[in-house]
């Protein structure tokens, strides 16, 4: 990381919101990518590029960033193309052949798989592998961006800012609203309810008590969110199957 990049992160990429900012540094980024990249890809750089069945894109990262072919579209939002241009305004190199592809060369899984062991897709994984901080950076962004939205979603947005900012004062808890986010989403979608009840990043901040232990809290509020939506899940997914290991990830947000 050059030094132009550990001044940027120190002091350039702050959140804020009223009196309350948060500074991350090189090694804190570096940290939360390295777990998040235990939680989503098990630490192998192969699940760096996936095309998982039934999907007509490729996700891409620490953070399985979408990226559509030319002319395809789906409901989920398409990220990658926005990290690389993060990488840009962070003075990252990029493989050059990303900087004039704005669109995933491989129009199908079948396609991709062929061309998986091909130079272009190891330059790919590698670039992604070297650049694990600065997707954490990303990702801490979209999470900041994304806060309007959750806050307009409930009827008490200083609440939620409150619980938000109590947990975003430590580097471990800015890996657990991150993680979280990435993981079960921004928890303002209507379409994501069981009988009603969400099991995003509001969910979560909303059913948090407020001790001098925020990350207790969340984890807490987080197992709760979990187990209504396991239990308010149609059965025929049996989502209490899941259960335990939705525990074991949220558990290491107070590890």
């Amino acid at each position: 990381m050059n030094a132009f990049v550990c001044i940027f992160l120190m002091c350039a990429l702050s959140l804020s919101a009223g009196e309350s900012e948060i500074s991350i540094s090189p090694q804190d980024a570096k940290t939360i990518a390295a777990k998040i990249y235990r939680n989503e890809c098990s630490q192998n750089p192969k699940l760096l590029i996936s095309w998982n069945d039934g999907e007509g894109f490729l996700s891409l990262g620490i953070g399985h960033f979408i990226w559509y072919s030319e002319g395809k579209r789906e409901i989920f939002s398409e990220r990658f193309p926005q990290f690389i241009a993060f990488c840009k305004e962070m003075r990252t190199s990029v493989p050059n052949w990303l900087e004039k592809e704005p669109a995933c060369p491989w129009q199908s899984k079948a396609q991709f798989l062929d061309k998986a062991s091909q130079p272009q897709v190891e330059g790919l994984r590698q670039f992604l592998l070297e650049t694990q901080d600065i997707q954490a950076l990303f990702m801490i962004r979209r999470l900041k961006q994304a806060m309007p939205s959750i806050t307009a979603a409930h009827s008490n947005p200083q609440k939620i800012l409150e619980q938000f900012w109590r947990v975003a004062a430590s580097a471990q808890g800015l890996y657990a609203l991150i993680d979280y986010v990435n993981f079960k989403g921004e928890g303002v979608n209507m379409l994501e309810r069981y009988n009603g009840h969400g099991w995003g990043l509001l969910q979560v901040l909303e059913s948090m008590d407020h001790t001098d232990k925020p990350l207790v809290d969340f984890v807490k509020a987080a197992k709760t969110v979990l187990s209504r939506r396991v239990a308010n899940a149609p059965k025929e997914r049996n989502e209490q199957r899941w259960l335990a290991g939705w525990f074991n990830r949220v558990d290491t947000y107070d590890a």
